[in-house]
């Protein structure tokens, strides 16, 4: 229920053409026309840290004026991969991001790791919205920023 909720929110934000997230208002996406995302898969993460990425995603597609289809008829299709790692001392976030042509031909990798203090019994419970829109946010800037430089979708 949590993820039809986020999906129905991120379509009511996804409507919307113009934002003010950087003091700049654009009225055009920041990707060419006809690049749009679609995250079809979370690896094997928890349901409620899959929940919170899909929530972030939306919206960081959002805030990166990047258009996206919360199915998966989306121009790039996204694979995200968690993995957590337990410690004495805190617990590592390593995340991949996969940005993928309709026929699963990878285009582009984001790729890298957050450290936490935090040692909770189950590790996975470090995973809250902030951090999961965090690390959506910046995996999409890297999309954007890859795909004005390469000329995809032109």
């Amino acid at each position: 229920m949590l993820r039809v909720a986020a999906l129905l929110s991120a379509l009511v934000l996804a409507a919307c053409t113009t934002t003010a997230t950087d003091g700049v208002v654009r009225d055009e996406p920041s990707v060419p026309p006809g690049v749009s995302l679609s995250l079809i898969s979370i690896g094997d993460a928890p349901n409620r840290a899959q929940d919170l990425f899909y929530a972030a995603f939306g919206q960081s597609a959002f805030l990166a004026d990047v258009p996206w289809d919360p199915g998966v008829s989306g121009t790039i299709q996204v694979r995200a991969y968690l993995s957590i790692v337990p410690g004495d001392t805190g617990t590592l976030l390593i995340y991949v991001f996969d940005f993928e042509d309709t026929v699963g031909r990878r285009l582009f990798r984001v790729s890298d790791r957050i450290s936490s203090r935090l040692t909770p019994t189950d590790p996975w419970e470090i995973i809250e919205f902030d951090l999961a829109a965090d690390v959506t946010l910046s995996a999409i800037e890297e999309f954007v920023v890859w795909v004005n430089n390469n000329n995809v979708g032109v």
